[in-house]
């Protein structure tokens, strides 16, 4: 069995010249001026059992090898791996080695709460840039919905990525979290291209998952039945997920359904998307929206609605439905898991130059909207 080394953090810190407070040398928690703020309050606390620091001030954590990295003794900047290298040759510094466990098959996820609470700390450590606050204004939403949902912006620069990680790791065990992963006893969350973050919550509005929304996707080749490669715009949407990273501890994520708007209601709209499904909803008053995070990701659905107990349920996919012969399918099979868990079981069209529900409903006005769906449900009675 192999093992990574973990560097003694308060010996590290002293190599470091940082100032602690001598008095609490023998606790579990030895406390010291942050370097980071420069606060004189002692306020950065070592942690013994975790071997992780925290700053109460401005929020920076880390462990030994972050700490070494930028305030070592030679003053230079270095990267982790440089910094971990470089303690290996540092004997005023003890080692404490972690045995590695063997790679399993399948990483448990945490449980939604503990899901929940670290994915809220991490949007809490974020911020939406501009562009994607305009994004987002654009659609129909306002400035109190947008900060009421906590998007943000997913962040692209790999100092600032790893020092949000570093903070997390300083206060929460990152052990099956989709979106992170550990190399050399550091975490880190997976590298994605620029975009919007969009919770995916649950019954009782717990963060299940994040998606991102990016704001170029990808371009992939595919080659065509007649042999001839061809470049199509990849997905817009991916989970955050560290499932490729499976060997460094990484987690994947199942395809969760977001549920937002009025949880109490009685009729129950479906639709395709966490994004599409939050800007519908607002804009119909709060109608109680579902998103299917892909239209063929129906793996969750029979329990979601169960857990709503609705007496109808309204069918409001994209309408490239009467087109595309994959989502004809995929409706069909949506059908078949709804129709017998309700009283009663609509789809609703619109026109077809207007995609999704989100579109359709940013053509009228919050009022018209909802009277148009007060005359749907008037129908059913």
């Amino acid at each position: 069995m192999g093992a990574y080394i973990n560097f003694d953090l308060v010996d590290t810190a002293e190599l470091c010249g940082i100032n602690i407070k001598r008095s609490t040398l023998t606790n579990d928690e030895v406390e010291a001026r942050c370097p980071y703020c420069c606060d004189h309050r002692y306020r950065m606390y070592l942690n013994r059992l975790t071997n992780m620091f925290y700053c109460h001030n401005c929020g920076t954590g880390g462990n030994a090898v972050t700490l070494y990295s930028s305030f070592n003794p030679k003053g230079v900047c270095l990267k982790n791996y440089e910094s971990y290298n470089a303690l290996l040759n540092e004997p005023s510094v003890r080692r404490h080695d972690v045995p590695v466990e063997p790679e399993k098959s399948k990483i448990q996820i945490r449980e939604i709460s503990e899901r929940s609470e670290i994915y809220t700390g991490l949007l809490k450590l974020l911020r939406l840039e501009k562009e994607h606050f305009t994004n987002l204004l654009n659609r129909g939403l306002d400035s109190e919905r947008i900060a009421r949902n906590m998007y943000r912006s997913f962040p692209t620069d790999n100092a600032e990525r790893q020092w949000i990680c570093d903070s997390l790791a300083a206060r929460y065990d990152l052990h099956g979290m989709p979106g992170f992963y550990r190399t050399d006893g550091i975490w880190h969350i997976a590298a994605f291209k620029s975009g919007i973050l969009i919770p995916i919550r649950d019954k009782q509005n717990l963060i299940q998952g994040l998606q991102i929304r990016f704001d170029n996707p990808p371009v992939k080749r595919v080659t065509t039945p007649e042999g001839i490669t061809i470049e199509k715009t990849g997905t817009r949407f991916m989970w955050l997920s560290s499932a490729k990273q499976k060997k460094f501890e990484g987690t994947s994520v199942p395809s969760y359904i977001h549920i937002t708007g009025n949880r109490d209601s009685d009729t129950v709209y479906l639709t395709e998307g966490g994004l599409k499904s939050d800007v519908a909803s607002y804009l119909s008053g709060d109608k109680l929206f579902l998103g299917l995070t892909g239209v063929q990701n129906t793996g969750f659905l029979k329990e979601v609605i169960s857990s709503l107990s609705p007496k109808k349920i309204v069918e409001a996919v994209d309408m490239d439905v009467r087109s595309n012969p994959q989502v004809q399918k995929a409706q069909v099979k949506i059908q078949a898991i709804c129709a017998p868990l309700c009283e009663t079981y609509k789809r609703l069209f619109w026109p077809i130059d207007q995609k999704g529900i989100d579109d359709y409903s940013a053509t009228c006005s919050t009022t018209i909207l909802i009277v148009r769906f007060a005359l749907l449900n008037k129908m059913w009675q």
